[in-house]
């Protein structure tokens, strides 16, 4: 099911989420898409994406939510292909 990506902030709010057939906003931004997989756990959505079969689509990963002061995370850039 497509959701905006307000209605993702606020559903999963302290989730790890996995997105396909995400959209971008008029500014290249994410709009939304389908979260297929999510938890609080970074490592148990990594094994999973592993795992997880889809038609090629514009996807995303990521922590939804405010980082915990205790989290530490860097930004990594790469070209989409869409």
């Amino acid at each position: 099911m497509y959701r905006t990506m307000e209605q993702i902030h606020e559903e999963f709010t302290k989730d790890w989420v996995f997105m396909i057939n995400c959209i971008r906003g008029e500014h290249g931004s994410l709009a939304g898409g389908e979260v297929v997989l999510h938890s609080e756990s970074k490592k148990e959505v990594l094994r999973e994406m592993e795992k997880y079969d889809y038609e090629p689509s514009l996807t995303y990963f990521g922590y939804v939510g405010k980082i915990p002061e205790d989290m530490h995370l860097w930004l990594s850039v790469m070209p989409c292909s869409q």
